[in-house]
């Protein structure tokens, strides 16, 4: 018994810490600058269990999932610079992440800067990012590559 009440435990807490952490982005989500000028949409999280390295990594995938370009990186400081493609129609985006330690954990920051005369609108820019930032996962939850080979069975005799 105790063992189910466990594991519905950490079922329940599976389910709801991406939700905490799209709250948290939402929260955090700012905009500044104007059509002018150019915009720059900004939002954060912090991922308890995960180190600056680890982040980068992840964060380094989920953009090249969302067909975006690494500019450059440097996992020392944990600065990236992505940029979505440019095509016929659209100009390139660049979006720069941070990434700083906080005790056991880590907080991503990502701002995304649009040039002036490039129209966004924040109701389209944070759920996208919320989405990107929900991707990042901690240690324990990080998706684990699987073991090489398979496990040897035995037979009883």
């Amino acid at each position: 018994m105790t063992y189910k009440l466990l594991a519905a435990i950490a079922l329940a807490l599976t389910t709801v810490a991406p939700a905490a952490f799209a709250g948290e982005c939402e929260d955090n989500f700012s905009k500044s600058g104007s059509i002018f000028s150019g915009t720059d949409f900004s939002s954060r999280v912090t991922v308890p269990d995960l180190s600056v390295k680890d982040a980068m990594g992840q964060m380094r995938g989920i953009m090249i999932a969302e067909k975006m370009d690494v500019i450059t990186e440097d996992a020392e400081t944990g600065t990236m610079l992505v940029e979505q493609r440019s095509t016929n129609t659209t100009r390139a985006i660049p979006t720069l992440i941070a990434i700083s330690a906080e005790g056991g954990a880590a907080t991503v920051q990502m701002t995304v800067k649009t040039e002036k005369g490039q129209m966004a609108k924040q109701d389209a820019i944070r759920p996208y990012m919320c989405q990107l930032l929900a991707k990042v996962k901690g240690a324990r939850k990080a998706v684990r590559p699987p073991r090489r080979g398979r496990r040897r069975r035995t037979t009883p005799t």
